[in-house]
């Protein structure tokens, strides 16, 4: 399947339930976000109260000092666990990140293989 990125229209993102929504992002219905492509990182699964993202990190993401950018892992992080909110709720409803904090444990690299960041509502 090729992929679109885009904006969904206001008029148009209001006719769908967060779920299916997202469900369009999956099935190529609905543009996936530029920061996907950007990022490199691609929604994977998503059902009520959950969403998963995958990416492969690259020399692309890399900061300074070698390792790639916190900032991907944050991204990666706030998506899933703003998408897992976006599931529940109806359509005309809009929601947004109020607040995010990541502790890194280890470095990500590209040697690091595929990473995955599940979120879930609880």
């Amino acid at each position: 399947m090729l992929r679109t990125y885009g904006v969904t229209p206001p008029e148009k993102l209001v006719t769908y339930d967060g779920l299916s929504f997202l469900q369009g992002i999956i099935d190529g219905t609905v543009p996936a976000p530029p920061i996907a492509q950007t990022l490199g990182f691609d929604l994977v699964h998503v059902e009520q109260g959950k969403a998963v993202f995958e990416g492969m990190p690259e020399f692309r993401h890399y900061n300074p000092i070698g390792t790639v950018h916190g900032g991907v892992a944050a991204t990666l992080l706030d998506s899933c666990m703003s998408c897992a909110v976006q599931t529940t709720i109806e359509a005309g409803l809009g929601y947004t990140t109020l607040e995010i904090k990541v502790n890194m444990v280890r470095p990500i690299t590209e040697k690091t293989g595929l990473i995955r960041a599940e979120g879930r509502a609880l």
